[in-house]
Parts: C-alpha cells; sequence; structure tokens
C-alpha cells in the first residue's frame, strides 16, 4: 500500500461512476487556485481537461466552456478568506465561478479553515439511483505536484430519500456540511446553501464503503464546533507521523502519549524543533532530495511556521498561513498510523502535526480501521523489486542555516493582515449598461490598520492589468476604487497586494477577495457566451459538442477528431448534416436537445449573427417533437 507507483489525480478522482453524472458537489479548501478550480467542471463531464487550441487565437476552447457552464451552478467550492491565489491568466469563463467560491472563517479567532475535501452526488443518466462519493485530500485545490495522499470512499448505488440507519462515523462530516454556509463572510445563495443541507442529510445515512483491507471508516471534524479531544487510541504499541509541518508543542505532548517509531517530515520543518524533541523519536527522515518536487513547478500554498506555544495571536499561531501565490514542492502527506494490539487505525486528511491544527483551526481527519497486516510494517515493508515508500526516505541531517527571524515575523504579520483585509465585506457596484461600465469597489468596514512599516496596498479587478490598473487603497479607512470596464471587464474577483517592511525583511503578498456583484446586467453570462463564441465557426463547434457522444466529446478537449463528430469538425455549416444529428440525437439522447435549447435561449439577442439562415426551419420542428414527448 502507498506505492509510489500507486498514483492517482484529484483530477482523476472526481470523475462520475459509469453511467452516472454530476448532481451536486461541495468542496472545501484551504488555499485555493480558481485555474485547478476550472478543470472539476471538465472531470464531472467525464473529460480531460486541455488548454486552448493555439489555432483558436487564445479563445476558450469550447469544451471547457461548455463543461464549465454545465456544472458551475453545481458546484460550491469553500475557502479560507484571503487564500485565493491571483492567477496568472485573465480569462473570462472566471465569471462562472464567481457564486461557486464561497470564503469562510473559523469560528476561533486567529485560527484557520483547513480541510481539504469533495463530497459529491452522482445521478444515475438513464434512472434514478444515486451515488455519494467523498475525497478526504491532504492538499489543497491547486496545481502542486508534491507527494501527498488522497482518500477516496463512496456508497452503493441507493434510491432517494435515504432512509437507512444512521452512520455515526459519518455524522461528523455531515455536520460540517451543515455549518459551512454559517462560516462564509458572505453566505452563499439559498439553492447552494440547500444543497449542502441535503447531501449532508444524505450522507449521514447512506454507508461510505471502506477501502481494503480496511474494516471500518470514521471521520474526525476539529474546530467547526465544541472542541474536541485528540482521537488518537490510547492503546497503541508505536505510531508511525507522517507531516510537512511540525510543532513542538504537538511532538512533545504527542511523544509522551505514543512510542513515534518514525518520524517524516521536511528539512525546514525538522530544522525548527530542537534535539531533545527529535531525540525521543526512534527515525527521523525526509524524502530523498533526489526526488523533491521543485518548487517552481508546483503551487499548493499550505507552508506557514510552527504553532504557537501561548495564546494566539503570536507568531506562529496559524498553522500553513503562507502566501497562497507561493508554491511549495516536496512532502504534503498527513499520516498519523497506529499499531495496536487489535490492528491498525490510520488517519489521514488535512490536520499537520501542530498544536494549531488540534486547538482551533478546522480540520477533517478520516480513520480507517484494519488488520495489523496493514500496518506501519506494510507501510514501510521494503518490496523486492520494485520501490516502495521506505525506499523514498533518507536519515534527516540538521541543516547549518539559522532562520530568518525577520522574515518569519514579516510573514506571520502579512498572513494575518491578508486575513483581516479579505473578511471587510468588498461590494463591487456596477453603472452603465452600453459598451463601457463602471466598477466601483468599497468595503463596509475600514481596512485595517497594521503596525507594519512602510506598508502600501493596491487592489484591480482580475480582468484587468495590474500595472495599468492597480489603484491604491488607504489602512484604516473603506475601501473606494472605480474602474472602467467593458462587459468582459466585469468580475466579483478582485486582487489586493499588499506589501510591506519588518527590520531588514521587504516581502509583497497578493490574493482574491470574492466581492459581492451588485447592479450587472442581468443577461451577462449570455452575452459572454456570446462574446466567445464570437463566430459561426465556432458556434458550429459548440453545437457538435451538445450533440456528441463522449468519446467525441473527449476528443475536442484532446484535440483530436474521435467519435461519430471528429469528421465534422473541420466542417462548415453548408457540409454539416445538422438534420441528421439532430434526428439522430432525438431518437438515441434526446436530453441533448434540451442542451441546444438553452444555448439558443441564452444568444436569444445574437442568433440571427451566429446562426445560419434556415437553421429554424430545421431546428423547430424537431424541438416541437422534444417537448410533445416530455413527460
Amino acid at each position: 500500500m502507498l506505492s509510489p507507483h500507486d498514483r492517482t489525480s484529484l483530477f482523476e478522482a472526481l470523475r462520475p461512476p459509469e453511467g452516472f453524472t454530476l448532481d451536486a458537489a461541495v468542496g472545501t479548501s484551504f488555499s485555493l487556485d480558481l485555474e485547478a478550480l476550472l478543470t472539476a467542471p471538465i472531470a464531472f463531464a467525464l473529460h480531460e481537461a486541455r488548454t486552448a487550441d493555439p489555432s483558436e487565437g487564445g479563445a476558450e476552447p469550447v469544451g471547457l466552456l461548455e463543461a464549465i457552464r454545465r456544472h458551475a451552478s453545481r458546484i460550491t467550492m469553500f475557502c479560507q478568506a484571503g487564500q485565493i491565489a491571483v492567477p496568472a491568466r485573465r480569462r473570462a469563463v472566471f465569471a462562472w465561478l464567481e457564486d461557486a467560491v464561497v470564503e469562510v472563517a473559523a469560528p476561533r479567532p486567529g485560527r484557520l479553515f483547513h480541510p481539504k475535501l469533495w463530497v459529491a452526488r452522482y445521478g444515475e443518466v438513464d434512472g434514478h439511483r444515486l451515488v455519494l462519493r467523498v475525497l478526504c485530500a491532504t492538499r489543497n485545490l491547486t496545481f502542486d505536484a508534491s507527494w501527498d495522499t488522497l482518500l477516496r470512499v463512496e456508497s452503493e448505488p441507493y434510491l432517494p430519500p435515504a432512509d437507512g440507519p444512521d452512520q455515526p462515523g459519518q455524522a461528523p462530516l455531515a455536520e460540517l456540511l451543515r455549518r459551512l454556509p454559517g462560516l462564509a463572510q458572505r453566505p452563499p445563495d439559498q439553492a447552494r446553501a440547500a444543497v449542502a443541507l441535503e447531501v449532508a442529510d444524505e450522507l449521514e445515512r447512506v454507508p461510505l464503503v471502506a477501502p481494503e483491507p480496511f474494516a471500518s471508516l470514521a471521520f474526525h471534524v476539529l474546530g467547526a464546533g465544541q472542541r474536541a479531544g485528540w482521537p488518537w487510541p490510547t492503546n497503541s504499541r508505536r505510531a508511525l507521523v507522517v507531516s510537512p509541518f511540525l510543532g513542538e508543542q504537538f511532538l512533545t505532548r504527542f511523544v509522551d502519549s505514543h512510542h513515534v517509531a518514525t518520524l517524516v517530515s521536511r528539512e525546514e520543518a525538522l530544522d525548527r524543533l530542537p534535539g531533545e524533541t527529535l531525540a525521543a523519536i526512534g527515525r527521523v527522515a525526509t524524502l530523498s532530495p533526489a526526488l523533491d518536487v521543485d518548487p517552481a513547478g508546483s503551487s499548493d500554498a499550505d507552508h506557514g511556521p510552527p504553532d504557537a506555544k501561548d495564546a494566539a495571536p503570536q507568531p506562529g499561531a496559524d498553522d500553513e498561513a503562507g502566501d497562497p501565490g507561493r508554491r511549495l514542492g516536496g512532502l504534503h502527506a498527513k499520516l498519523f498510523v497506529f499499531d495496536t494490539d487489535s490492528g491498525v487505525r490510520l488517519f489521514t486528511g488535512s490536520a499537520n502535526a501542530t498544536a494549531a491544527a488540534f486547538d482551533g483551526n478546522v480540520e477533517v481527519l478520516a480513520e480507517l480501521t484494519g488488520p495489523a497486516s496493514a500496518g506501519i510494517d506494510a507501510l514501510l515493508a521494503d518490496t523486492q523489486g520494485e520501490t516502495s515508500l521506505v525506499d523514498l526516505l533518507v536519515d534527516y541531517q540538521p541543516g547549518p542555516e539559522p532562520v530568518d527571524e525577520d522574515d518569519d515575523e514579516l510573514e506571520w504579520r502579512l498572513d494575518g493582515l491578508r486575513r483581516e483585509l479579505a473578511s471587510s465585506r468588498w461590494t463591487a457596484a456596477v453603472a452603465g449598461d452600453g459598451d463601457e461600465h463602471l466598477l466601483t469597489v468599497t468595503s463596509e468596514e475600514p481596512l485595517p490598520i497594521s503596525a507594519l512599516d512602510g506598508l502600501e496596498l493596491h487592489l484591480w479587478p482580475i480582468t484587468l492589468d495590474e500595472a495599468a490598473s492597480a489603484q491604491p487603497l488607504a489602512p484604516g479607512a473603506p475601501a473606494n476604487a472605480r474602474f472602467t470596464v467593458t462587459l468582459e471587464g466585469l468580475t466579483s474577483f478582485l486582487a489586493v497586494r499588499a506589501t510591506a517592511r519588518h527590520g531588514a525583511a521587504r516581502q509583497t503578498t497578493t490574493f482574491l477577495v470574492n466581492a459581492e456583484l451588485h447592479g450587472a446586467p442581468e443577461d451577462r453570462h449570455s452575452r459572454l457566451l456570446a462574446a466567445m463564441l464570437r463566430d459561426r465557426d465556432r458556434l458550429l463547434r459548440y453545437l457538435l459538442l451538445l450533440l456528441h457522444d463522449d468519446a467525441a466529446f473527449d476528443g475536442e478537449l484532446a484535440g483530436s477528431e474521435a467519435g461519430w463528430t471528429g469528421r465534422w469538425l473541420g466542417a462548415g455549416w453548408d457540409e454539416l448534416p445538422l438534420l441528421e444529428l439532430l434526428l439522430r440525437a432525438l431518437d438515441r439522447n434526446p436530453e441533448r436537445l434540451d442542451h441546444i435549447d438553452r444555448l439558443l435561449a441564452d444568444l436569444a439577442d445574437q442568433r440571427d449573427e451566429l446562426l445560419p439562415e434556415g437553421f429554424d426551419d430545421v431546428w423547430q420542428p424537431i424541438w416541437s417533437h422534444r417537448r410533445g414527448a416530455r413527460p
């Protein structure tokens, strides 16, 4: 188990079961990359994410646009306020994610919202059965390429309403879903909040199947309500801890209660600990440097100082609280494994081996209970003929470089400032309905005043260029900035840059806030869709995708010409056997005509410009038959 060869991706783990499609999904993440969030609708659409074809001049691929348009309303992502990274690209499709992203804060001041979860419900394409799936991850929704763990469990298909016996081990996770809307800085709309409650009710009664060889599954939620005690067994014979971030206070308490046979972490985290703390541990190891991921090639922002030894808010009170734009490589898995007289108990999830994780942060750990044969020896077994986990480890050697205290102090203060800024209740108001709009950004509360030296704050919409558009903000006063934008420039996502000094150190952090957008045209998404399709050739490709079979849609996103529509991807309207394709859809997959009807409704004001002459003569009789055939 945990073989380096047994690797999967979050994208693969989100794919619906065979014969099912996404009904609803609730996700949580500490930090968030909007580009990474774009991959979720594509995964739910059963297709592979690809970048835009260069021949399209950098336009969004029509497959991506359809996946976002079809699935974004079914996805809600809750993330820590102040931890959304500023995207490298300005993309019009981010407009469909604005309502899907909900910023939240931990109930306890100075702590973090830190779980990394997906709870997805899939519906049977040709029936009424549902499937629940839970992904319990150890890293955020970013493009990080570090070593981590991902637990995927799901239910057997069931018929709603879920009326089975209570599942006590799943109840804490269900309760977290119910609490999420109440943790939001700006609550999600009623429909999304209702879905979270509905999925929570089913999660409480529909059993999830533990993966072999484990016999049982339970979830532990920390920091979301009443304080919970440590979840660890009291009868362990030895323990294995894998955690990228460590705290002296946590380890001292943990080692007092458990014999830690092996501790695996990052050199930077181990360098912060006193030698006597590590001396009580059997083996202290790191990943081999030859296996480490280049930090420039990843983008997970879970990094930060050790936990605070005393009351918050002191430096280090925030676990993994770093800049959302900072990149991280190497180890990011989190495991706590205990060999006991009755077998093994394995915990994995968001919590690091720090005091903050178990004293105020909102965290989720999944616990698997199984036979002794799945314990620490199995995890660290030297497998003949193939690379195993133990082959990736090297003994820790203390580093000679001391920690730069000025840099640490400044980073911790910027972390707190960023979350305060994100909590300032931002509003973006739109005026005008022509070619240009005035976007006025304000905050309901004065921006926080910081003791940081030389603090500079700037803000701009992510649809605009920072160098040409960023406007200064005054600490201690409410925000008030105005931007002239086109329809494509309207957005609720606002980028903030903060620069400050402490001693000899100077740092800059950038992040997004998701403001409440008022006054945007009601047909904004329809007009954006028309602008992105922009000509008849792209609309033709879009229609082909709506009439697709799965292989054809996959071929479109992959840039190939697979499937029955493949031979028509290079054709023009005059060559397209439109009547044949529509009749085939009416006979075999009539629900695809519903997607075309919604597209035509969205393009109502532009359909005469984009659709060829005579299209309605073909479409209307088929659509009338479809409407008459509906139950």
